[in-house]
């Protein structure tokens, strides 16, 4: 349904038999000793993210704000399940629901004036390519780390 499934779907015939593998990597949030996180993601880039807050339940002394950018409301997915564990985590994870109609384009700036000490943090971004390419540019023009930096691009 996304961009990458119609890339590979013109290059296939119907009928074509394929094997699909995976996930593959290391994009958990407790593979990293820093439990103050901010994790961005661009449209169906939440579903990672989606596993990893429902695991917050589990893990403590853990302080996450997802900042979740879409084109519009309508296109937001699991916004109760997002507020229900906002509720369950006692302040310890929360949403900033980011518009790009409205607003453009969501970068280091606007993040950094809602978050307090961005460079304590780590940034985990689950996005298209350029979005996470220009993220990470953004990042590191304001003074933070590359090795603070982490991403999953949805590609093949």
């Amino acid at each position: 349904l996304g961009d990458y499934t119609r890339e590979l779907a013109s290059k296939l015939n119907i009928g074509t038999t394929a094997k699909i593998e995976g996930p593959y990597g290391f994009f958990l949030c407790d593979n990293f000793k820093n439990n103050n996180q901010i994790w961005i993601t661009g449209g169906v880039g939440i579903t990672p993210f989606i596993s990893l807050a429902k695991n917050l339940k589990y893990k403590k002394d853990y302080s996450i704000k997802l900042f979740y950018s879409v084109k519009n409301k309508k296109e937001v997915i699991y916004h109760n399940l997002l507020k229900s564990i906002e509720v369950e985590s006692n302040n310890s994870f929360s949403t900033d629901f980011f518009y790009s109609e409205k607003n453009g384009r969501i970068d280091a700036k606007y993040i950094k004036k809602h978050v307090n000490d961005i460079n304590e943090k780590d940034i985990f971004i689950c996005a298209p390519k350029k979005m996470i390419e220009e993220l990470r540019e953004d990042f590191i023009s304001i003074g933070v780390e590359k090795d603070k930096i982490h991403s999953e691009e949805f590609n093949f």
